[in-house]
């Protein structure tokens, strides 16, 4: 079985996928090109990484296009995870972030509250999540697959179901876990103390999504290149590219995994190893275990995300 596509041992092992709406692949990349930080120097670093994997991607017999306006231009945003010293949200599966979206370097006046319930090895879990948005608030709900690289050279994943709340920073009090209990009330019942504020992990996020990849003649995938610096224009500690596949029908996309997870394994994972991050199977290809500071055999380190 471990022989066989990453999407068969998923079908295989969990059933039925269809309420999976995407699959993310994600690939660390090596902050190195990206020099200084500056915005001249990420502007590079971004085309730099995009022309070594579209020449890798079209050797391979991938065909890639580029965006016709403003490939490179760049985004910007606040992320803020929550959780206690100890790591035990993330030890239950549970993830907390805040991210406040930038608008010429100014960031807005409302931010978006994630929470994800998430498992690398129990998709049912997942799948049968409880997690519920309470009155009066009001958000979105999406499923998605995350694949990454493991320290096998395989293709690894984990299953993560998100509510995405968008509010008014007040909404969120003292960030007590009891706060974010209020809009998500399964945080309540974890056995964890409600009433101490949570260590805050951020991070800044810089993207650009110059283009996509073409899987199959009817479907293509948007590439997106991320840096996660620890302050404002300041060096990038770690990149990422990233694709995401919406699988409206999970179960009958034969050909577009095989093709996804083809682009993901050999295109990056052995022809884009230049740009790839030194050791990137320690930290699970997870940015966000970078940012804790938790590697693959951590304590704490249950729970994949690779935001």
């Amino acid at each position: 079985m471990k022989n066989q596509p990453l999407f068969t041992q998923n079908l295989s092992k969990w059933g039925s996928l269809q309420l999976v709406e995407s699959r993310e692949f994600s690939y660390l990349l090596d902050p190195a090109p990206f020099a200084d930080g500056a915005k001249n120097a990420r502007h590079h670093g971004f085309k730099n990484v995009w022309g070594q994997m579209k020449s890798a991607a079209e050797q391979n017999g991938f065909k890639i296009k580029k965006r016709k306006t403003k490939p490179f231009a760049e985004s910007l945003n606040t992320r803020r995870y929550f959780d206690t010293s100890d790591f035990a949200l993330r030890r239950k599966g549970f993830l907390i972030r805040v991210a406040t979206d930038y608008v010429d370097d100014h960031p807005e006046d409302r931010c978006t509250l994630v929470v994800k319930e998430n498992s690398a090895d129990d998709f049912q879990r997942v799948l049968q999540s409880g997690l519920e948005i309470n009155k009066p608030y009001t958000g979105e709900t999406g499923i998605e697959e995350n694949v990454f690289i493991d320290r096998e050279s395989k293709l690894g994943n984990s299953l993560e179901m998100a509510k995405k709340i968008n509010l008014e920073p007040s909404a969120l009090g003292d960030r007590t876990l009891g706060d974010f209990g209020k809009i998500i009330p399964q945080l309540l019942e974890l056995g964890l103390p409600t009433d101490r504020p949570l260590a805050q992990h951020m991070t800044y996020s810089y993207d650009v999504k110059p283009g996509h990849v073409v899987l199959t003649p009817s479907l293509k995938a948007r590439i997106k290149l991320e840096l996660w610096t620890r302050d404002q224009n300041e060096n990038p500690f770690v990149g990422d590219l990233s694709f995401e596949v919406m699988t409206d029908h999970y179960d009958d996309m034969a050909e577009v995994h095989t093709q996804a997870e083809q682009f993901s394994s050999s295109v990056l994972g052995q022809h884009c190893t230049a740009i790839a991050f030194p050791d990137a199977a320690r930290w699970g290809g997870s940015k966000t275990r970078m940012l804790l500071g938790l590697s693959d055999n951590a304590e704490g380190a249950t729970g994949e995300t690779h935001e």
